[in-house]
């Protein structure tokens, strides 16, 4: 947890989620409220357990490519997915192509990759 002179506070951490968050809170009017990020940094690196499809946007209407069971990728951003067991995702290929994705993450044990897992009850 960080706090800073200008009525901010930044926290980081694990609890109850599938990643690292990283969250902003403002005091206002003697309240500590959330700023709420549009996209939250997950930086996990990890192996597909399921064929995964990759789509060239959020709304996953256009398919770029599907990835194979046991192939390496990297989850750079989350939707808001942080508490929840299923969320959309950016995915970074070993080539280096982005696309985006839901995937599951199970409760202490992983789903379709094998780094996310849900930590919450």
């Amino acid at each position: 947890m960080y706090i800073t002179g200008n009525k901010n506070l930044y926290s980081s951490g694990n609890t109850n989620n599938t990643f690292d968050v990283k969250r902003k809170f403002k005091f206002t009017n003697n309240r500590l409220n959330e700023v709420e990020q549009p996209f939250y940094m997950v930086g996990i690196k990890g192996y597909t357990l399921n064929p995964i499809k990759l789509y060239e946007s959020q709304k996953l209407e256009e398919e770029i490519l599907q990835l194979p069971k046991n192939y390496p990728i990297e989850i750079l951003l989350s939707q808001n997915s942080h508490n929840s067991m299923e969320g959309l995702y950016l995915v970074k290929t070993k080539f280096g192509l982005l696309g985006w994705t839901i995937l599951k993450a199970g409760q202490y044990k992983s789903i379709d990759v094998d780094s996310l897992i849900y930590y919450g009850d």
